[in-house]
């Protein structure tokens, strides 16, 4: 279920929307991380990192 996070973002801050949530969003990346881990997801690990390059990115 935590993996839908990482499932739904369609990139630039965007997620597909459900129902009556926002379509902007992105996650915040430390408690994706801390879940991952928690929950052994790699998957959702390596999507936190992939939202922490990005924000870096952005800040140049």
């Amino acid at each position: 279920m935590g993996e839908y996070i990482s499932r739904s973002y369609v990139g630039n801050g965007w997620v597909v929307n459900f129902a009556d949530a926002s379509a902007k969003g992105g996650g915040d990346a430390p408690l994706i991380y801390r879940f991952g881990k928690a929950v052994n997801s790699k998957e959702m690990q390596s999507f936190a990192a992939y939202l922490v390059q990005q924000k870096r990115k952005i800040s140049r």
